[in-house]
């Protein structure tokens, strides 16, 4: 796992470690240091979740976005399809002002919850 040049190198900190923090310290500097290693891992950990979280939301939302979309572009060619059937203006302006308002997807805010 290590080269020879590698564990040389961790021998020079070691010996320097010693010297300057002493035998009574170094265990000290050596739980501390390793406290500070486990921090990190926990919060870079932490970090990952919420980007997992946040590319799961983003998802669903797309798959949100591509049902929404599919649904109006059906709800536009029903449209188109009757219309040219019918080729009468009036007739389809009388079908668009008959939609009653329950009838009409209420807005959604950013938290996907209807608009009062």
């Amino acid at each position: 796992m290590f080269g020879s040049d590698h564990i040389l190198l961790m021998a020079i900190v070691l010996i320097l470690a010693v010297v300057f923090l002493g035998p009574k310290r170094l265990p000290e500097a050596g739980r501390s240091l390793g406290q500070a290693i486990r921090g990190f891992k926990r919060e870079t950990q932490g970090m990952r979740d919420e980007v997992s979280s946040i590319k799961e939301d983003t998802e669903n939302l797309r798959q949100e976005m591509t049902g929404m979309k599919e649904s109006v572009h059906s709800a536009v060619h029903e449209a188109v399809s009757t219309e040219t059937v019918t080729k009468d203006p009036v007739a389809t302006a009388t079908t668009v002002a008959s939609v009653q308002p329950s009838e009409v997807p209420a807005a959604a805010d950013s938290n996907g919850k209807p608009e009062a």
